[in-house]
């Protein structure tokens, strides 16, 4: 990260359910996910890559650096727009998604909301990236991406 984005931050709140058929089930239980910039990258200190004396004990606890956990399956590499960054890859993604009806270029910021890795371990049910223009902060797009097991299905 060059610290040029926005830092990252949590939201909390909760995942409820609520089933009637064939036998009624309810369930609630409070949950948190990160939004992490996708475009420039965490903060220097947060990037587990640069955390030298910061967190020399514990360089995976937590991770806030967006990456391999993410677009998984190669999406987002068939017209690479402004280089091979998870930023990059979901604009061009919208554009193949969306036939190029919805462009998002390098003028476009992308916010991914997200479980995060611990301890080297993520799960990641669903993830959303959130395209927006960095002139006037507009939402340009939503990209959600449904990943219902660590193991690729």
């Amino acid at each position: 990260g060059d610290g040029d984005g926005a830092p990252p931050c949590l939201y909390a709140g909760n995942v409820s359910h609520v089933r009637l058929r064939p036998a009624g089930h309810t369930f609630r239980y409070p949950v948190f996910f990160a939004c992490v910039d996708a475009t420039h990258g965490v903060p220097a200190a947060l990037d587990r890559r640069r955390r030298g004396r910061l967190w020399p004990l514990v360089p995976y606890v937590v991770d806030f650096t967006p990456g391999d956990d993410h677009l998984k399956n190669g999406e987002g590499t068939a017209t690479p727009a402004g280089g091979a960054a998870l930023g990059a890859r979901v604009r061009s993604l919208v554009a193949e998604r969306t036939e190029g009806s919805a462009m998002c270029g390098d003028g476009d910021d992308v916010y991914l909301l997200t479980n995060l890795r611990y301890f080297g371990y993520c799960f990641n049910p669903v993830s959303f990236y959130y395209v927006v223009r960095r002139t006037d902060r507009r939402l340009r797009a939503i990209v959600a991406e449904v990943s219902n097991t660590p193991w690729l299905e």
